[in-house]
């Protein structure tokens, strides 16, 4: 019963302790021009709107940097299929290898630039949603 108790107490000291905001989440906080100083950070309700700022801002940067990524490659796959298809063809050759490979590149950039779209909108979404959060507790 004494081990069932202190797990228990063990578990809310970690819920507690994690509702806190951390030294660099105040420095992120700083960063995006909001002075918390002035907020009580005793108050459960302005801490979980500081951490949903915080949140919101690390899945608007993800979901950015996946956008960046799949765009990247998208642009990179577009302009190597490109150049694949725009080399002579070989008279000599019954199957033009760099054709299909150039049609094959192509048709991935296309399919890396859809994938990148809903990475690009979901990052905009997130910022919004900080953006509105962050208007409320100025």
């Amino acid at each position: 019963m004494r081990i069932l108790l202190l797990l228990i107490a063990l578990i809310v000291s970690f819920t507690t302790s994690a509702q806190q905001i951390s030294d660099s989440g105040k420095q992120k906080l700083k960063e995006m021009d909001l002075s918390i100083e002035n907020f009580d950070l005793n108050n459960l309700t302005i801490r979980e709107d500081l951490n949903q700022i915080l949140l919101l801002d690390k899945k608007r940067k993800t979901n950015k940097t996946f956008g960046v990524i799949f765009s990247s490659a998208a642009v990179v796959s577009i302009i190597g299929g490109s150049i694949l298809l725009s080399k002579g063809n070989n008279p000599n050759d019954n199957i033009d290898y760099a054709d299909v490979m150039g049609g094959i590149f192509i048709a991935g950039g296309v399919i890396y630039g859809g994938v990148s779209i809903p990475f690009w909108v979901a990052s905009k979404k997130r910022e919004k949603e900080r953006d509105l959060l962050l208007r409320l507790h100025e």
